[in-house]
């Protein structure tokens, strides 16, 4: 089996992707580990727990720079899942260690609404209670 996913070209006239994908994908790659490295190890940890054994990644640009509703799949790449982990520097103890952090977290707070946020440019999550808002008494 296998899991695929995409990434989009934000901005055409900085990355040049058509340019790039061609001569340089592993450094394509790279920038996009550096900038992406969250939703790129979700990916793998995805894969990993789907039994798949590759990730079909495909690097998909605008057809044209306005119109964000067409797109050009500029190039795909596979990764074996093992091979993406070590890559990425994660170690499957480690994705089970993390799932059970939030879990005990989540057991030591006291029953309620709660949010998770990620955040950005930090590989920090952060958990929120979500206040329930009071209902106002009517006057007679």
């Amino acid at each position: 089996m296998v899991t695929i996913h995409t990434l989009n070209e934000y901005d055409s006239k900085a990355t040049k992707w058509l340019q790039k994908l061609d001569g340089q994908r592993g450094a394509v790659f790279a920038n996009e580990l550096l900038n992406n490295s969250s939703k790129i190890s979700r990916w793998a940890a995805e894969s990993y727990l789907a039994d798949c054994s590759k990730l079909f990644l495909g690097f998909v640009g605008r057809t044209k720079e306005r119109d964000n509703q067409n797109h050009t799949i500029l190039g795909t790449q596979y990764y074996k899942t093992t091979d993406l982990f070590r890559q990425l520097g994660m170690k499957i103890s480690q994705m089970w260690a993390v799932i059970k952090i939030m879990i005990v977290a989540c057991m030591e707070r006291e029953d309620g609404d709660y949010i998770i946020i990620k955040e950005p440019n930090e590989n920090k999550l952060t958990l929120y209670r979500i206040q329930k808002k009071k209902k106002k008494k009517k006057k007679n």
